[in-house]
């Protein structure tokens, strides 16, 4: 029996991982290659390559001082006022705004002022104790 236990074992030990073919690799690898997602290029790169998207980026930036100027300009120039627009206006719009004066009488109308005296008080009664 050993003589059969030999030959199995020299055969497996014979047996070997076999090889794969030679191609095989090649193969792989330009699949993989060809499946495999290729980097994008980032936006910010793309605009500053870009020549034309740089020209109206500074168009741009240029448009908004230009319009951040004018507002500030604007906002400078003396606008007219009500009072300002002549005598005779004035004098109209002094009326409107006036505030009629108080006359003393209505002052005192319901004792809110100098003239009304505060309640009298009464007085306690002798002999009168709370008997609770």
């Amino acid at each position: 029996m050993s003589d059969h236990h030999d030959e199995i074992a020299r055969l497996l030990a014979a047996l070997g991982e076999p090889e794969p073919p030679n191609a095989l690799r090649e193969r792989a690898l330009g699949r993989a290659q060809g499946v495999w997602p290729r980097p994008t290029a980032d936006r910010w790169i793309a605009l500053w390559t870009s020549r034309p998207l740089r020209i109206a980026w500074a168009g741009a930036v240029a448009a908004l001082v230009v319009a951040n100027v004018a507002v500030r300009v604007a906002r400078r120039a003396p606008t007219p006022s009500a009072a300002s627009q002549g005598a005779g206006d004035s004098r109209q719009l002094q009326a409107i705004t006036a505030l009629p004066r108080l006359r003393p009488e209505y002052a005192n109308a319901f004792g809110a002022g100098p003239a009304a005296s505060a309640p009298a008080a009464t007085p306690a009664r002798r002999g009168s104790e709370d008997k609770s």
